[in-house]
């Protein structure tokens, strides 16, 4: 049984591979399409729209690899099951353990490829791909680090402790410095929106310098222009999904230990624990479908139903975490159940089959 489960695994990983490919290649197309928008802004031009593509495809391989593994196993079993072939293995003695040990293989084979990618090439990649948009596109600076979202305007340093929806900010402090690098002003303000090219500050402590002495006062609301965008800030700040498990571990420690906002941070942390999961869960899924169909069905066909149960999976994650959010249960609970599901559907199926 280990050469006809490595037969059937090689088959798997080819198909899969395939799809991957072929995904690959139509969303890097629409990718490019939506960064055309951008060319002439700044410095921006069709060789640093191609160039950020290239670098956001290891990110867009790590998504699509849960979709691609549903899809080409799903290929790769119905031509399996179309030869026979799956038929006469099972008659030959391969048992349920066996095909659940070639699963099991196959989706480790996907698990460390994804991890790898996920953990050593995808953060170096988009980290490259935002600072060359941020360096073309305008003159601000921003990165992430434990203490929050950092960013540069010219002379001014602006730090902010957490983002929101709708360009809402919270835990605001700038730093204004002259041309010789003294520091001139310091601004903190429990919040700030943005609106008409302004960002208004709530509830803010204006502290100046002014060679000797110091002066200081609060303002319920204060204006203050700049000409950092809110919407680029917003973009890096979604870039925390893209960073380690360690550097996000991290990053989630410090908030809760800080009494900050830390369900997002947490949300994506096991977001990316659980992936390997659910690769392992489509995978049998697909071994389940394969097995209960009794009919040949065309490859058209495997496709649009590999399509249709990959977006109800994505779609059912977003929602089973967002609803995590909205009645305050615990993250890790709203991105395990999809995974689990799928697992009880997958075996549902492979009892009925059997």
């Amino acid at each position: 049984m280990r050469i006809l489960g490595k037969y059937i695994g090689n088959n798997i990983v080819r198909a899969i591979a395939s799809v991957l490919f072929a995904l690959l290649a139509i969303f890097s197309f629409f990718g490019f399409m939506g960064e055309i928008d951008d060319v002439g802004t700044g410095n921006f031009d069709w060789i640093s729209a191609v160039y950020v593509v290239f670098l956001e495809v290891p990110k867009l391989t790590y998504d699509l690899i849960p979709f691609a593994t549903l899809i080409g196993s799903m290929i790769a079993l119905g031509d399996l099951t179309d030869s026979n072939e799956l038929t006469a293995i099972r008659v030959a003695g391969g048992s349920k353990g066996d095909f659940a040990k070639t699963i099991f293989r196959s989706s480790a084979v996907l698990i460390i490829f994804a991890l790898a990618l996920g953990e050593l090439i995808v953060p170096f990649s988009e980290e490259r791909a935002s600072h060359l948009k941020l360096a073309l596109k305008n003159d601000s600076d921003l990165t992430i680090t434990g203490s929050g979202y950092w960013a540069r305007d010219n002379n001014n340093f602006i730090r902010i402790g957490d983002i929101f929806a709708g360009q809402k900010f919270s835990d605001i402090t700038i730093y204004e410095f002259d041309d010789r690098n003294h520091l001139k002003v310091v601004i903190s303000a429990s919040s700030a929106s943005f609106d008409s090219g302004f960002w208004f500050l709530d509830d803010a402590n204006l502290t100046t310098f002014d060679g000797a002495s110091v002066d200081a006062e609060k303002r319920k609301r204060l204006l203050w222009p700049s000409k950092l965008d809110p919407k680029v800030v917003e973009m890096v700040a979604t870039k925390s999904s893209n960073y380690t498990l360690l550097s996000l571990y991290r990053y989630w420690r410090f908030a809760r230990n800080n009494n900050q906002k830390s369900d997002r941070l947490e949300r994506i942390f096991w977001d990316k624990m659980v992936c390997p999961l659910g690769i392992f869960a489509l995978m049998g899924l697909s071994f389940g479908l394969s097995f209960g169909n009794k009919r040949s069905s065309s490859a058209s066909r495997r496709v649009l139903l590999g399509a249709g149960l990959g977006l109800f999976y994505h779609v059912s994650c977003q929602l089973f975490s967002q609803a995590a959010v909205v009645y305050s249960i615990v993250p890790f609970v709203g991105v395990i159940l999809p995974p689990i599901i799928v697992l009880i559907l997958a075996a549902a199926f492979q009892e009925r089959a059997a």
